[in-house]
């Protein structure tokens, strides 16, 4: 998979709830990492590039749950996993003032991250 990210994605674990359609009933996972554009999710079930998902979470500084609208852009499949298919979800509809508060969460995240410094060898 080639590096095209807009975004700064960061390794972050949240609950997402999250179902194909209003008539669907709602299912649960993890997410694995994500940005301001979009979020890569483990699932149980089988989905489909272009199928689109309602997604519900919420990030640690808002009380709020973040609601939107995401597009499955590619799926893997692990064999060897309890969560089989992970997907790359791109968000579609995602309200400027909800953006808003993943960039902070973002920026938060990578600002708190200490950068590793190898040991110095000579």
């Amino acid at each position: 998979m080639n590096e095209r990210r807009k975004n700064i994605r960061i390794n972050k674990s949240l609950i997402v709830r999250f179902k194909l359609s209003k008539n669907y009933l709602g299912m649960s996972s993890r997410s694995e990492d994500m940005s301001e554009g979009g979020m890569r999710m483990a699932v149980l079930q089988r989905l489909e590039p272009g199928m689109r998902l309602e997604l519900n979470f919420n990030i640690q500084e808002y009380a709020k749950p973040i609601i939107v609208t995401a597009k499955v852009v590619w799926v893997d499949y692990k064999k060897e996993s309890y969560f089989p298919f992970t997907v790359g979800l791109q968000f579609t509809n995602l309200a400027d003032f909800d953006r808003e508060r993943l960039r902070e969460h973002v920026g938060h995240i990578v600002q708190d991250q200490k950068p590793f410094i190898p040991p110095n060898t000579d």
